[in-house]
């Protein structure tokens, strides 16, 4: 998409900078995407977004680490991009930028047992906001 550059004061870069919540989709083989709104941060062209290890999502991007993400809004962002799963050595400036965020480090457990993953999609490309009305 044309509009989103490293510039400071674009306004797409301050809503990617801002925005709490994303719609990341990822879809398998078979059947229909699967969709959830889920909070990030992004970091020189890079969605970084934390999970369940065991989550749907989780395993769909596995399998297939196709993504697209989403801000909605009057002018929605779209990307697509390519999922990597981080198990263990979670970057600290990530860790930090969800810690300032959100005051929530991701690599923390919600829940006693839990295993968490970071996800790391790089853009591959922004779909132009004709594409999206």
């Amino acid at each position: 998409m044309g509009g989103v550059t490293t510039t400071e004061n674009n306004p797409a870069q301050e809503r990617l900078r801002t925005a709490r919540t994303v719609w990341l989709c990822a879809a398998g083989a078979e059947g229909p995407p699967l969709v959830r709104a889920t909070w990030f941060v992004f970091l020189e062209g890079v969605w970084w977004i934390g999970a369940a290890a065991g989550g749907a999502l989780v395993r769909l991007l596995e399998r297939r680490p196709r993504a697209t993400l989403a801000l909605d809004g009057p002018e929605p962002l779209v990307a697509e991009g390519d999922a990597r799963l981080h198990r263990t050595g979670f970057p600290a400036r990530v860790r930090e930028s969800f810690l300032a965020k959100y005051g929530w480090d991701p690599a923390i457990p919600a829940r006693p047992g839990e295993r968490r993953v970071l996800l790391e999609i790089a853009v591959r490309d922004w779909v132009p906001a004709s594409l999206t009305d």
